[in-house]
């Protein structure tokens, strides 16, 4: 289990800021301008920059912004030269402090960062972005119950600030996250039952949060529970009938464990709900075809493709289901749809191919084999069939040309 940054996910996950966060930057931008000008720009940042720092060397300010035109453009050494003189200035500086561990962070400096992390969070505690980058390194360093601590520090500094999210259902969403974090910590020292709770909560705020709700799931089946699995699922569904989110985890879990005919019941109420989403028809389609259930599959993806007509999916499973069938014309008819689609596809065109040749359509399945050769020329399978295509037709000098192509790209 991966711990994942609690700051990506108030801040640029849900798509709203608090007024204490300093979020506004972004370290791995790239812009897809002409290289000159940018080249200028960048000089010209630097150049005014180092000019404002001329007549301020002793103002923490001045080498702090000049810190981060050079973060900005790649320039990590320089910028922690900044940052280093900024608090050699102004030891209270904790934006320094934080920009100095973000930097030391990205180039793998983990016990450095850490510090400089703790450093910004003595002077400014109610940073939520510092204390999320702490949980984070105690967590990938396997440190799990300093992890845990700092993940219930940023759950009470969030408590203080959430009244500033005037929606609620971004804020219940934040909360989820929250909470689904803090299980991990619990999972990770063996206290299971702790992150059943954490779990639980965390969907008592969003029932949609898919990470909690596969991890809680997972965690039944560790702890053995499974007739509170059942239990949860019934609620779960009882308190949000028309959740369609909520109606897909379960369909993709009970899939997933083998219970196909669970699946099958919640996939029929998601199609029932919106009987004209592509997703939900195609989903439905594909659990029919796990299934086996062939006519039943065929249904649900023509009606997916009156929906989205261009699926290049949906077209080559409809192909490989009426391949199945030994249907080979109504199979070639949508492995043609799938190439229009996907002129570059590789194995649409073998498949085509191999049905054209199956059918006896010698020359059709030769155009193909040679598009997929002129598309991939490595294709030592391709060569193979068409050095076998040529020998049936008593072409024996051309099949032998191809069999030395396919043994050269062995």
């Amino acid at each position: 289990m991966k711990a994942f940054n609690l700051l990506k996910i108030v801040a640029f996950k849900q798509k709203f800021s608090l007024s204490q966060f300093q979020v506004g930057r972004s370290y791995f931008c790239s812009q897809k301008s002409s290289v000159a000008p940018q080249v200028i720009k960048i000089n010209t940042d630097i150049q005014n920059a180092q000019q404002n720092l001329r007549t301020k060397k002793d103002d923490p300010q001045a080498h702090y912004e000049l810190g981060n035109i050079y973060i900005q453009n790649g320039m990590k050494t320089q910028a922690q030269q900044c940052y280093s003189k900024a608090l050699e200035l102004d030891p209270n500086f904790w934006q320094a402090y934080y920009e100095l561990a973000i930097s030391q962070l990205q180039e793998g400096l983990k016990e450095e960062a850490l510090k400089n992390f703790k450093n910004a969070l003595n002077i400014n505690p109610q940073q939520l972005d510092v204390i999320a980058n702490i949980q984070s390194i105690y967590y990938d360093k396997g440190m799990f119950q300093e992890a845990l601590a700092y993940s219930q520090r940023y759950l009470q500094v969030f408590d203080d600030q959430s009244s500033q999210i005037k929606q609620k259902d971004i804020r219940n969403k934040a909360y989820s996250m929250i909470h689904a974090e803090i299980s991990k910590s619990y999972f990770q020292m063996g206290y299971l039952e702790e992150a059943k709770l954490s779990l639980q909560t965390s969907l008592q705020y969003d029932i949609s949060n898919a990470e909690a709700f596969n991890s809680l799931h997972y965690l039944y089946g560790t702890m053995g529970v499974y007739n509170e699995v059942h239990q949860f699922n019934t609620k779960a569904v009882q308190n949000n009938p028309q959740n369609i989110q909520l109606l897909r985890l379960l369909a993709q879990q009970y899939s997933a464990f083998g219970a196909d005919q669970e699946a099958l019941k919640y996939q029929l109420e998601i199609v029932r709900i919106q009987p004209n989403n592509f997703e939900s028809q195609f989903n439905l389609a594909k659990l029919y075809q796990l299934m086996g259930k062939q006519e039943e599959a065929i249904s649900a993806y023509l009606r997916a493709l009156e929906i989205n007509q261009q699926s290049h999916i949906a077209n080559y499973n409809l192909a490989k289901i009426y391949e199945k069938k030994g249907m080979k014309n109504e199979a070639n008819n949508y492995y043609l749809q799938v190439i229009k689609i996907d002129p570059q596809g590789i194995e649409e065109r073998i498949n085509l191919a191999d049905a054209y040749r199956k059918l006896g359509m010698l020359e059709e399945a030769k155009q193909q084999y040679l598009k997929v050769i002129q598309i991939n020329p490595k294709q030592t399978k391709v060569y193979y069939c068409l050095g076998n295509l040529y020998y049936d037709q008593g072409m024996k000098k051309e099949a032998e040309q191809f069999y030395h192509k396919a043994y050269l790209t062995i």
